[in-house]
């Protein structure tokens, strides 16, 4: 797959967890995030099982935009992520990476970090 391709998906992929319909399937969000999976941000370091609890219990769409999104290929199978992320209904903006690994075919999710920043976008 190219690069702009793999891009596009990548984004989707990330865009998908803010997506009522897509966080409404446990088995979706199963499916996304591999084995061994750990969110570091604001709130602390999650789990796997602790950020599938939290996504399913979402009840609308998140009003989140992205930014300045760009990936890495570091190998064959492993992807780096990075971009900004505005939440309209707390008026915060932060920077996330994401390191997304091939297995079976599909693209999973290993690693998020996320960091608070101010509320003033960067050009990166």
């Amino acid at each position: 797959m190219e690069t702009s391709q793999l891009e596009k998906l990548i984004f989707q992929y990330e865009h998908d967890f803010f997506s009522y319909a897509f966080c409404s399937s446990v088995d979706n969000l199963e499916n996304r995030f591999a084995d061994g999976f750990i969110e570091c941000g604001i709130s602390g370091i999650h789990t796997r099982q602790d950020v599938i609890n939290s996504l399913s219990q979402i009840t609308s769409n998140r009003e989140i935009s992205l930014s300045n999104f760009h990936i890495e290929i570091l190998s064959d199978t492993v992807i780096l992520a990075r971009y900004e992320a505005f939440m309209k209904n707390i008026n915060r903006l932060s920077f996330h990476s994401s390191v997304w690994v091939q297995q079976n075919d599909d693209w999973k999710i290993f690693y998020h970090q996320s960091t608070k920043l101010n509320n003033e976008r960067s050009e990166a």
